[in-house]
C-alpha cells in the first residue's frame, strides 16, 4: 500500500533543512501516522543527540575494508494527527575520507518498532512513515519492508520496491570489538542487480538498548559471506522517551 506524502510541507522544509538541524528542532505537520503511542520499555535503538556508532565493513573476505560513522545530530518535532512526535536526524559519514554527509535520514522509535520518518537534503525533503524493524516481535514474524534511499543522480529521495522483513532469531550472540551483544536478528533478501544470478540474504543484528551492532550479507547459492559490518566503537548519551 502506498504511503501518502505531505508534498507542500516537503517543499517548504527543503528550504529550512540547514537551520532546522542547527537549531535542533523544527515544528512540522505530517500527513502520516505511526499508528499510536510510543512503546514502553527499552527502545531497539537509543536515540539522543550526540549518540554515535562506528563500524567497519569487510568486502570479499576482508580484501576491501571501509569504515563509517552513524551519528545523531539533531532532533525534530512534528505534529501527527494531533500528537507531537519526535524524530532524530541521523548522519552517515566515511571516517577515512572525512567527506561530509549530503543528506539526513529521520529515525524514530514509535508504536510497533523502529521507523524511518523521512529524509532531509538541501535539494529534496521527503516525509513518510515506514516501519522497518518490528520491536517487540515474535521469531518468524514477517512484514513489508520499504527502504528509503537518496539518488545521487536525481538528488532526491525515493522509496525502493517493497521487500519482506522477518525476525529470525532473538538473543543471538554477536561478537564485535566493542563487546559481545545479545541480538534480535532481522533478515531480508534482495537481488543486487539484474546481471547477478542469485539473491543475497541480509542478516541485521540489533541489540536492544544499543542499536545495530552488525550485519552479514550472504549469497544464496553457496551461503558465502559477501560483506560483513561490525561495530567497533559507540557512545550513547541516552534515548528518546518511550
Amino acid at each position: 500500500m502506498a504511503v501518502p506524502v505531505c508534498t507542500p510541507s516537503s517543499r517548504r522544509l527543503s528550504r529550512l533543512v540547514g537551520a532546522a538541524l542547527l537549531l535542533g528542532t523544527l515544528a512540522l505537520t505530517a500527513c502520516d501516522s505511526t499508528g499510536g503511542e510510543e512503546t514502553t520499555g527499552p527502545p531497539l535503538v537509543p536515540l539522543a543527540v550526540g549518540n554515535y556508532w562506528r563500524y567497519e565493513r569487510d568486502y570479499l573476505g576482508g580484501a576491501i575494508r571501509d569504515s563509517f560513522e552513524a551519528s545523531i545530530t539533531g532532533e525534530i518535532t512534528f505534529r501527527d494527527r494531533g500528537t507531537m512526535r519526535r524524530a532524530f536526524a541521523e548522519h552517515f559519514r566515511h571516517i577515512r575520507d572525512g567527506s561530509p554527509p549530503e543528506f539526513t535520514f529521520l529515525r524514530g522509535n514509535a508504536e510497533g518498532g523502529y521507523y524511518v520518518f523521512g529524509g532531509l537534503a538541501r535539494t529534496d525533503t521527503l516525509l513518510t512513515s515506514l516501519l522497518n524493524y518490528r520491536y517487540p516481535a515474535k521469531v518468524g514474524e514477517k512484514w513489508p519492508l520499504v527502504r528509503l534511499s537518496f539518488s545521487n543522480e536525481r538528488r532526491e529521495f525515493y522509496r525502493r520496491d517493497p521487500l519482506t522483513m522477518q525476525l529470525v532469531a532473538k538473543d543471538e550472540p554477536f561478537v564485535t570489538p566493542a563487546g559481545t551483544f545479545r541480538c534480535h536478528v532481522y533478515k531480508f533478501s534482495f537481488k543486487p542487480s539484474d546481471d547477478v544470478l542469485e539473491e543475497w540474504d541480509v542478516y541485521e543484528y540489533y541489540a536492544p538498548g544499543v542499536g545495530r551492532v552488525g550485519e552479514v550479507v550472504r549469497g544464496q547459492m553457496d551461503d558465502r559471506v559477501i560483506n560483513k559490518l561490525t561495530l567497533y566503537d559507540y557512545h550513547l548519551n541516552g534515548s528518546s522517551p518511550q
